[in-house]
């Protein structure tokens, strides 16, 4: 497989290698780690299988939660780089504590192969799994917003550099994802079911470290962009600014926005966005006002964005639009499936039901027939 040899020469590819072994890692752990939990809850700890659902549905409620979390702390604060690494190091900690409860008899009720009248788990076994479970969610809402935007950060997206570029690295990347997630699926899940849980949790575990391991290397030569702000809150500065300037009037030239690339450098790395005219309501939020012009400093944000945080939330909507759209595509071809399903059902009943006999006379000669009529 050939790679660009320019950025192997300036030592370009080896921290995206870093960082896929770091997601690969992370892939075979965190899948061999969920895909069969519900067994370890129903047959480890002995706990009802709608307890255990539910157990499991709480808390795959909150990793889904978790990420905008962790992309706000990103965005605003610590940058992806430490959010990952210490994200990473708590996702670690959930592993290892439930994989230490799998090994430690005191820490799981007793076997019980029959699976007949067994102790469920103590108060204290349970809060020791939900305790490694709230890790594993706090720690995937700092890893899965944050990973793939940081490995697109290690490539130079101008248009030099991309126009040179060999891709066959991102062919080679999603494969290996795949090859993970299968592996997990397929060898880690047996393990579970046939040699132990403490072989079956701790090999996700070791796996994770290996991820945090390999991460952590490849720290001094990771290109690492400074925290540009997070761009849910952009989006609600231009909502706020945009309504309370409602009743001001629109200049008749849309070059008389407001445009401050100084303060949008952060964001604009890879080139600005240009002024449309869609969603226009949304351009009030880049209206001058005569006492914002007399302001030389910082604008207030809360009152005054430029453009290009306006095309910003102007593409968010486009993105709703679809999203509805798709919506409203799927739910007549749902509801047409569930009405032949209803009849297919009352088909089925209906030759199902028993044939009812009827007497009927035959007015000219009296002969008493007998007819089957199936209703």
């Amino acid at each position: 497989m050939e790679l660009d040899m320019q950025n192997i020469a300036d030592g370009a590819v080896f921290p995206r290698v870093l960082d896929a072994a770091n997601e690969i890692c992370d892939r075979f752990a965190t899948t061999g780690f969920h895909a069969n939990m519900i067994t370890y809850l129903t047959q480890e700890l002995n706990l009802p299988l709608v307890q255990a659902s539910n157990t499991l549905t709480n808390f795959s409620g909150t990793a889904s939660f978790t990420p905008l979390i962790g992309a706000l702390i990103a965005d605003s604060f610590s940058g992806r780089f430490w959010t990952i690494t210490i994200s990473s190091f708590i996702y670690e900690l959930g592993l290892i504590s439930i994989t230490i409860s799998a090994v430690l008899p005191t820490l799981r009720p007793p076997p019980c192969p029959t699976q007949m009248n067994c102790k469920e788990a103590s108060a204290f076994q349970i809060w020791i799994l939900y305790i490694s479970l709230l890790l594993t969610s706090l720690g995937s809402g700092g890893i899965k917003p944050c990973v793939v935007t940081f490995a697109a950060d290690q490539f130079d997206m101008t248009k030099s550099g991309v126009a040179g570029r060999r891709w066959n690295l991102f062919n080679l990347y999603y494969f290996s994802m795949g090859m993970a997630t299968l592996t997990a699926l397929t060898v880690v899940v047996y393990i579970q079911d046939n040699v132990g849980w403490g072989w079956g949790l701790g090999i996700p575990t070791i796996a994770m470290a290996l991820s945090v391991v390999a991460f952590v290397i490849g720290s001094p030569i990771y290109r690492r962009l400074k925290p540009g702000g997070s761009p849910l809150v952009r989006l609600l500065h231009v909502i706020v600014a945009a309504s309370k300037k409602r009743n001001a009037e629109m200049p008749s030239d849309p070059m008389l926005l407001y445009e401050n690339r100084e303060l949008d450098a952060a964001i604009c790395l890879q080139g600005r966005l240009l002024h449309t005219d869609q969603f226009k309501w949304f351009d009030r939020a880049a209206i001058v006002t005569d006492d914002e012009a007399k302001v030389l400093g910082p604008p207030n944000l809360w009152r005054l964005t430029a453009v290009h945080r306006v095309e910003e939330l102007k593409f968010v909507n486009l993105i709703y639009y679809v999203a509805c759209a798709r919506f409203y595509a799927y739910k007549p071809l749902q509801e047409a499936t569930e009405i032949c399903s209803k009849e297919d059902d009352e088909e089925l009943a209906k030759d199902k039901m028993p044939s009812k006999k009827m007497d009927s006379s035959d007015k000219d000669g009296g002969v008493e027939l007998q007819r089957s009529v199936t209703v």
